[in-house]
């Protein structure tokens, strides 16, 4: 449902002449939520033939855009699969790497960019399975740190707040789900931050959703601030133009699915999208 994230990243590398191969992330699936959430079933399924397919393209190192998938390749799958030949690295240590190797040449100043009189102060989201699991935290504040014409407001981890998305509380609390990510919006604009940069298709998808749903509930015009996955951000500040997205389609198609998926799933705030949605729905 959500695009934006692979093809940024995709435009991403292609700036910085990388050579890579793209593994489909539904034919692919690392079985991680499934995991989360109690049954390890589909990752066991499906975990060795994944690593046979990585070995087969020649990869020394797996890049995943997903902290979910990335905590599965590399803390569940050594402990379980064989012949695990490679690397394992989030987009955020992978793009650490670019920087450390000179091969990110960005091409905007990003403040100018979004037409700010000065640099663009950004909020980073530490996704709970990147930072919290795999303590990943310093690499994508030190990348977003290196792009012109950006401030970072929170350089450390210390005293960030889960989006509400993860660990089954979206699916089970959905409600509670969402006034948590409208939190995120709350302590970012706190800060004096002009722009979120999340790094997790899940917290990027919830916090959009929690933004709208704290308009739609105080009556303001203004979704929240605006929510930027770290590689669409990159991408633009490498001199891509803007990767293709519509939010509010995200928002009604993830509700849509889970209303399909989940028997005890009753949430739809936005059951008015359906007319502008549902004829693009095959």
């Amino acid at each position: 449902m959500n695009k934006v994230i692979g093809k940024s990243a995709v435009r991403a590398l292609d700036a910085a002449g990388v050579d890579y191969s793209v593994m489909s992330g539904i034919e692919y699936c690392c079985g991680s939520v499934s995991a989360g959430a109690g049954s390890t079933a589909p990752l066991e399924k499906l975990g060795q033939r994944n690593i046979d397919e990585i070995n087969s393209r020649g990869a020394k190192i797996l890049v995943t855009t997903c902290p979910g998938c990335c905590r599965a390749f590399k803390l569940l799958y050594p402990q379980k699969f064989e012949n695990f030949n490679f690397d394992v690295l989030q987009t955020a240590e992978y793009f650490a790497r670019l920087l450390d190797e000179n091969k990110l040449n960005f091409k905007r100043d990003m403040g100018e960019y979004f037409g700010k009189n000065g640099k663009l102060k950004i909020f980073y989201q530490d996704p709970c399975h990147l930072t919290r699991a795999l303590g990943i935290g310093q690499d994508p504040r030190r990348v977003l740190e290196s792009v012109p014409g950006a401030e970072l407001l929170n350089p450390t981890p210390e005293g960030s707040i889960c989006c509400g998305f993860g660990g089954g509380v979206r699916t089970a609390f959905p409600k509670k789900s969402v006034d948590q990510a409208a939190r995120i919006h709350e302590y970012a604009e706190s800060l004096g931050s002009d722009i979120i940069i999340s790094n997790c298709g899940g917290c990027m998808k919830n916090i959009i959703e929690g933004g709208y749903m704290r308009a739609k509930d105080s009556g303001e015009k203004r979704a929240g601030l605006p929510v930027y996955d770290l590689a669409e951000f990159l991408s633009i500040a490498l001199g891509n133009e803007p990767t293709e997205r519509d939010d509010l389609k995200l928002i009604y198609l993830s509700n849509k699915s889970l209303k399909e998926c989940l028997t005890h799933y009753d949430y739809d705030p936005f059951e008015e999208l359906a007319a502008d949605y549902d004829p693009d729905l095959k």
